[in-house]
């Protein structure tokens, strides 16, 4: 294919700042490799693990690669590439990102098995050439089994406030009833609960449900009949309803529950939201998988997490997703886990506070989500996503912590191939939540998402979009991602890495291939930035960034630097846009995929762009977020 090469750049702690004119500032001199962060040590003599391989459909599976915290000479985690296959061909894409369910990539993921049967997962790993570094990939054998056949009988209970039970297995329990505030004898240890498809209920108190807490089959809460017009998410309109008409309860409570799946039911709180919750848990949630539920109105949607009451009763193994959850109170999803996977979502429209809120995840995903309108009614400015640690004082065993605390702070994290929207002033804060407490983040990976500051609603009285991610950790890698300021503050930043109190300052972070674009009808004013450095980091790595500013008439910077040692080099700005529809007026729209090669990248440890296509099988490493 011919290309039309603007220039070849290589270089050593340089970026470019642009004029008004646009004009490109071209470098010379090659890079030494010795300015790069070391090669990863590969010792993968054992891959990783899956969190269970047998299980009833639908089954959650967490999988994690053999972790070792990042240091200086190795960063396996940001530097090898994990391929992900999950043997679930039939699962579909992804609605948001077009990613099929099937595969997944880093060394963290997660998949659910919504069909019976044997499975194959397989791990690949590659080093930064490409080169596969096991002689076999690492598979693992998932079975699921069919939960027609593990519940079998009065095991299944069918409810519905009419005599339709077409749909429901014929040997279940079949219960025709408008009161639905007692359920523990239906629920529970290795039992099934189906509300009939097209029925509702009203409840005035917290539901009595049964425990599931102990070894054996899960407890699952269902619906039954015929799907009716379902949604990208897989929601059907005719999903059992509960409207809760009460302060103060919530549509179920998860804390000290096990291997529970909650699946197909629509929750709405139609007046005063007071402490109303669809699901409300403390300590010792394990195993909980919700798929496709629907809330509207809640004070908080799902608020899932507490410090534990002793060592065992730590949150772990918790997977939310495909759900639908809009105009909360406060957070649409309030979570801290081990192994979380938050996935496929559509969050959006919380009233006075983020839309997902994560305070603690060890070993998490959130990936393929759909975020924003945070704060609607106040000018207080939360987050789409909000993603901080526990109080590092808080970590370790019961006793280290005073009776309390979590075992683990928040490190191995993927947050990949979402949509963030318009929010407060920050739409992603990954970092604490003030200055005072040490809340650090390690070990996270920021790649392939849309950070778009003028879609969803704004707040009222908050500011518009000032950064499209704020990064307040160490050892972190933002790559691949689309920030959009179309719609932001004068002086939009794209991505900023800076220190927010007492935790320790960011280090060996690196920021690669980011396209970052910002286009009114009129002009604006100067100090748009697309990368943005604190004082305090070190060691960081800025490689490969573009960005475009067509309609700016002051000065344009694509990087500074404010901490004067970071390694950077073939970060890119052009006045003209090379992309193919940057203005579209639908923000979701817009195509950053480049019209023609802007520039020669320096080739990092990253084998793929935003789409999965390879950056190392061209004879060209190209800049910004996607390969030409």
């Amino acid at each position: 294919m011919r290309r039309i090469i603007f220039y070849s750049l290589f270089t050593v702690l340089f970026f470019i700042s642009a004029s008004i004119s646009g004009a490109v500032q071209i470098p010379t001199g090659f890079p030494d490799s010795s300015d790069a962060f070391p090669p990863p040590e590969v010792s993968l003599t054992v891959l990783g693990a899956a969190s269970r391989t047998e299980g009833v459909a639908p089954l959650s599976v967490f999988f994690n690669a053999n972790l070792t915290a990042s240091t200086a000479t190795n960063r396996s985690f940001h530097d090898l590439d994990y391929k992900w296959s999950f043997g679930d061909s039939a699962a579909g894409n992804w609605p948001y990102s077009g990613v099929s369910k099937d595969e997944a990539k880093g060394a963290v993921a997660s998949h659910v098995y919504e069909t019976a049967g044997t499975y194959t997962a397989t791990l690949v790993v590659r080093d930064s050439g490409g080169n596969v570094v096991t002689e076999k990939g690492e598979t693992y054998t998932i079975t699921v089994k069919d939960p027609d056949v593990i519940f079998s009988g009065t095991a299944t209970t069918c409810i519905s406030t009419n005599t339709d039970f077409t749909g429901c297995p014929a040997d279940a329990r079949k219960i025709t009833t408008s009161d639905i505030s007692d359920l523990f004898d239906y629920t529970g240890q290795n039992k099934r609960l189906l509300f009939h498809r097209g029925s509702s209920w009203s409840i005035i108190s917290n539901i009595s449900w049964g425990w599931r807490d102990s070894p054996g089959d899960p407890a699952i809460i269902g619906a039954y009949g015929s799907c009716t017009s379902p949604d990208e998410l897989g929601i059907c309109s005719n999903a059992p309803l509960i409207t809760i008409d009460a302060t103060n309860i919530s549509f179920f409570t998860v804390t000290y529950k096990v291997n529970y799946r909650i699946m197909d039911l629509s929750i709405d709180v139609p007046g005063d939201n007071t402490a109303t919750y669809m699901l409300y848990g403390k300590q010792g949630v394990k195993q909980f998988l919700g798929l496709r539920l629907k809330s509207d109105g809640a004070y908080i949607g799902m608020n899932i997490g507490a410090y534990r009451k002793n060592d065992a009763d730590y949150q772990d193994d918790i997977t939310i997703t495909s759900c639908s959850i809009t105009d909360t109170d406060r957070q649409n999803i309030y979570i801290g886990s081990e192994r979380l996977s938050i996935t496929g979502n559509h969050l959006f429209d919380s009233r006075y506070s983020h839309d997902l809120r994560v305070w603690l995840s060890y070993l998490g995903v959130v990936s393929h989500n759909k975020i924003s309108g945070t704060t609607l009614l106040t000018d207080q400015g939360k987050h789409a996503l909000k993603l901080h640690g526990p109080q590092e004082s808080q970590v370790g065993t019961y006793a280290e912590t005073g009776s309390s605390g979590v075992r683990n702070r928040s490190e191995f994290n993927m947050v990949s191939n979402n949509i963030f929207g318009r929010s407060g002033p920050w739409t992603v804060s990954i970092g604490p939540e003030g200055a005072t407490y040490d809340e650090r983040i390690t070990d996270l990976i920021f790649e392939k998402n849309k950070v778009i500051a003028d879609y969803g609603i704004q707040s009222i009285g908050s500011s518009l979009v000032q950064v499209g991610t704020m990064a307040e950790g160490r050892y972190m890698s933002l790559r691949n991602n689309i920030f959009d300021g179309t719609g932001g503050t004068t002086g939009y930043i794209g991505l900023y890495i800076s220190r927010r109190g007492v935790e320790p300052p960011p280090d060996y972070c690196s920021v690669y291939n980011n396209t970052i674009y910002r286009s009114e009808t009129a002009t604006t004013a100067s100090g748009n930035i697309g990368v943005k450095i604190g004082s305090s980091a070190t060691n960081t790595l800025v490689r490969n960034n573009y960005a475009s500013f067509p309609n700016i008439t002051g000065t344009v910077e694509v990087v500074v630097d404010d901490s004067g040692v970071s390694t950077m080099s073939d970060n890119v700005y052009t006045r003209t846009p090379y992309f193919i529809a940057p203005d579209n007026v639908d923000p979701l729209q817009r195509d950053f995929h480049t019209t023609q090669v802007t520039g020669t990248g320096y080739t990092v440890p990253l084998l793929d762009d935003f789409d999965g296509k390879s950056r190392i099988a061209d004879d060209t490493y190209d800049i910004g977020a996607y390969e030409y």
